[in-house]
C-alpha cells in the first residue's frame, strides 16, 4: 500500500498437517477432468459458419469473456471493441431503437451532476469513467447485429466457475471445512452476487437456446455454481424463471430432485436464509446509537433497511431534483451517518439499492431514466414475445431493490450488454439452429 511496501510471504505454503486430506482432492479433479473432456468431445459435433463472424463480432466477444475477469481486462476490450467499431458507428441506427437514446442520456445526467451539483467536483471523476459503458456500449453495438455473442456469457460462466470450484475444492480439503464453498469463500476473486447475475442469464440462455443431449448436465453444473454463490435473491428468481415452465414437462425431476438434496445438504446456502428469518432481528431499527458494531442482528436485510432510511435521511430540499452528487463526497455523508449510528464496521457501504442509490445521488430525474430503461425494454420485450428479454427486465427490475449493481463496473458492463444486443438484434425464429445442428 506503500511506495516501499512489500509483501512477505511464510516459507511454507502447505504443511505436513495438509496431506491427510489433500490425497482427497484427486477425486472430485478427476471427476471435473473427465466431464470437461466430455463436453469438448461433444463440442467438436456442433458447426459454426466461421464465414459470420468478424471483426466487429470477435471484439464484442472478447468483451462478453472479460466482464467478469479482473479490471484492467474489460477497460482494455471495451477500448479495442470501440477503436475497431468506429467506422461502422451509424447514428442512424443508434437513433432507430430508443433504448441506446435512453442509456445515452442516463450517462449525460451523471456526467452534468458529477460537473455541477457538488463543489470542484470536475476533480472528482471516477464515477463518471465508471459509467463510460453506457454510453459507448450504446453507441458501439448498434453497429453489430449478432444476437449470437450472446451465446458466450455461458460459456464464460463455466469457464470462472471451474476455475473457482477447483480453488476451492482445494481449500475444502486443506482445511476441512465445506464453508470454502459459499459466497465469499467460494467467488474469492469476484463478487459473488455479480456471478450470480451472470449465471441467471446463462441458465436462461441454455434453457431456450441449447438443445444438445447435455444440456441438463450444463444446467445442473450452472446451478451448483449459483448455490455455491449463496445469493438468496437470485438463487429463489432463477429457480421460479427455470422451474414455472417445465411444470408439465418431465424433465423437472432431472433438474428439481437432485439440485433439491444439494441445497437441503449444502449447510451454508441454508444458513443464510436462517439469518433473515428471526423477526427479532428487526428491533435493531428502533435503536437510535448501537453500542456493538458487530450486532448479530444486523444481517442482510435489516442492514439494508437501516442504509436505505439512513441514505434517504440526508436528502432536504432541491435534493429530491437533483440528488446530493454522484462523487465521493456524497459517499462520506452516509459514511458519517452508519459512523453516528455506531455501525463502524460497515461504514463504507453503499445504499444497497440501485432505486434509492440513483435518487439519493441525481434525484428524481435520475431515477425516473433509471426506471424508464428496464421498464421500455420489457415493453419490447412483451411486444416480440422474447422471452430471453422479459425474464432479463424483469430479474433486473427485482435485484436492483436489494443491490446497487452499478456500484461495481461489473454490472454496468453486464447490464448494458445484455439489453443493448437483446434489443438492437432481431429476435430470429430458428435463431437456436446454430447450436442444434
Amino acid at each position: 500500500m506503500q511506495s516501499n511496501g512489500f509483501i512477505e510471504t511464510p516459507k511454507k505454503f502447505l504443511y505436513p498437517s495438509d496431506f491427510k486430506n489433500l490425497y482427497k482432492f484427486y477425486l472430485p479433479i478427476f471427476f471435473i477432468v473427465c466431464l470437461l473432456t466430455y463436453l469438448v468431445y461433444k463440442l467438436k459435433h456442433v458447426k459454426i459458419n466461421l464465414k459470420t463472424i468478424g471483426l466487429p463480432e470477435i471484439s464484442i466477444g472478447v468483451l462478453i469473456l472479460c466482464e467478469f475477469l479482473p479490471p484492467p481486462t474489460y477497460n482494455v476490450a471495451l477500448i479495442l471493441g470501440a477503436v475497431i467499431n468506429i467506422r461502422r458507428i451509424s447514428v442512424k441506427k443508434i437513433v432507430q431503437n430508443k433504448i441506446n437514446l435512453f442509456f445515452i442520456a442516463f450517462f449525460i445526467i451523471y456526467l452534468l451532476n458529477n460537473l455541477f451539483v457538488t463543489d470542484k467536483s470536475y476533480l472528482h471523476l471516477g464515477t463518471v469513467e465508471r459509467f463510460l459503458p453506457f454510453l459507448v456500449l450504446a453507441i458501439i453495438i448498434p453497429s453489430i447485429n449478432n444476437r449470437k455473442c450472446l451465446a458466450l456469457f455461458p460459456i464464460s460462466a463455466i469457464l470462472i466457475g471451474i476455475g473457482l470450484t477447483v480453488t476451492s475444492i482445494i481449500d475444502v480439503f486443506i482445511h476441512g471445512n465445506m464453508v470454502f464453498l459459499s459466497f465469499d469463500n467460494f467467488s474469492k476473486y469476484l463478487h459473488p452476487v455479480y456471478y450470480s447475475y451472470l449465471l441467471f442469464f446463462s441458465i436462461l440462455y441454455i434453457q431456450f437456446y441449447y438443445w444438445e443431449k447435455f444440456k441438463y448436465i450444463i444446467l445442473f453444473i450452472l446451478f451448483c455454481f449459483l448455490v455455491f454463490s449463496g445469493s438468496k435473491m437470485v438463487f429463489i428468481f432463477t429457480l421460479l424463471a427455470f422451474l414455472i415452465p417445465l411444470i408439465k414437462s418431465k424433465m423437472i425431476f432431472i433438474v428439481i430432485i437432485p439440485l433439491a438434496v444439494i441445497v437441503l445438504l449444502f449447510s451454508p446456502l441454508k444458513n443464510r436464509f436462517y439469518d433473515i428469518l428471526d423477526e427479532n432481528d428487526f428491533s435493531i431499527l428502533q435503536e437510535e446509537k448501537i453500542t456493538d458494531a458487530n450486532d448479530a442482528r444486523i444481517n442482510g436485510l435489516t442492514f439494508r433497511l437501516i442504509l436505505w432510511r439512513e441514505a434517504l435521511k440526508t436528502m432536504h430540499g432541491v435534493d429530491y431534483i437533483i440528488g446530493k452528487g454522484v462523487t465521493k463526497q456524497t459517499n462520506k455523508i452516509l459514511e458519517n451517518k452508519l459512523v453516528n449510528l455506531g455501525m463502524l464496521s460497515h461504514k463504507n457501504f453503499n445504499p444497497h439499492n440501485q432505486y434509492i442509490d440513483t435518487f439519493w445521488r441525481t434525484g428524481i430525474i435520475g431515477l425516473l431514466s433509471l426506471i424508464l430503461i428496464p421498464i421500455y425494454s420489457l415493453v419490447i420485450g412483451i411486444n416480440k414475445k422474447d422471452k430471453l428479454l422479459i425474464l432479463f427486465c424483469l430479474f433486473m427490475l427485482a435485484v436492483m431493490c436489494s443491490e446497487s449493481i452499478f456500484g461495481r463496473v461489473n454490472g454496468i458492463y453486464f447490464f448494458t450488454t445484455v439489453i443493448l444486443i437483446l434489443i438492437n438484434t432481431a429476435k430470429e425464429i430458428n435463431e437456436d439452429s446454430y447450436i442444434r445442428n
